[in-house]
């Protein structure tokens, strides 16, 4: 009797033995022929795997392409990865399905994802950017804000600081406003003391006005208390200077 579909049997055998899985052989086979890569057994015959899926030789089942990747033709032994910058859904069956990550995600293990507060990506990137000094972001950012003027950030900040009082925005840092002069929060110059008055130290938030009778003689930027000076006063008159 010959043996059935599926099964073979050597010369001189009392039954037939069923093929191994993923081969299969016509009826009154001597050999089981292994389904080709490309192709997996099916309803007990091999059948070639649809585009989106793909096989190695001896298959039982078609897998879909993971994600990220796709076959675009039936009979894939493998599939095809996206370009760098592109992501796709699992079991892809075109190239077309392979999308460009938008601006503000990035692909980062194989999926597209948003990026953190802090940093940016441009559509298409592989990975997120920190944001640079003084600039900021929020996440899923496509881009990074500067500062307001009178505020200053580290690199990859999520928030900008107002510079405090007694110092100003120079040179793109807070800077200590030096003696004579004088800032309010969020300055970006120090000014000059007026007239009259003046600070001591580096760093003042204010002014201190000259006690009564005394004066800077119209000088700005006074750093110190012996720039005010009392008004002279005149005897028969010969100005005298007093102090």
């Amino acid at each position: 009797t010959s043996c059935a579909v599926n099964t073979f049997s050597i010369a001189g055998s009392g039954s037939c033995t069923g093929c191994a899985a993923g081969s299969t052989s016509a009826a009154g086979a001597t050999v089981c022929d292994v389904c080709a890569a490309g192709s997996a057994v099916v309803a007990g015959s091999c059948t070639q795997c649809v585009a989106g899926t793909y096989s190695l030789a001896g298959s039982t089942e078609c897998t879909q392409c993971a994600a990220n990747s796709y076959s675009a033709s039936a009979g894939a032994s493998t599939c095809t990865s996206c370009p760098g910058g592109l992501t796709s859904a699992a079991g892809s069956d075109s190239s077309d399905d392979c999308e460009v990550c938008s601006a503000g995600n990035a692909v980062i293990s194989g999926s597209c994802t948003q990026c953190d507060a802090g940093t940016y990506s441009v559509a298409g990137s592989t990975e997120c950017t920190s944001c640079a000094v003084n600039t900021f972001s929020i996440a899923g950012s496509g881009s990074c804000t500067g500062c307001a003027a009178g505020s200053t950030s580290a690199a990859g900040a999520t928030v900008c600081d107002v510079c405090a009082a007694g110092s100003a925005v120079i040179a793109g840092s807070c800077t200590q406003c030096v003696a004579g002069t004088y800032s309010l929060a969020g300055s970006t110059e120090c000014t000059q003391c007026a007239a009259n008055s003046y600070s001591a130290s580096a760093g003042a938030s204010t002014c201190s006005a000259c006690a009564a009778g005394s004066t800077t003689q119209a000088a700005t930027g006074s750093d110190s208390s012996d720039d005010c000076e009392v008004q002279c006063r005149c005897f028969d008159l010969q100005c005298l200077r007093c102090r």
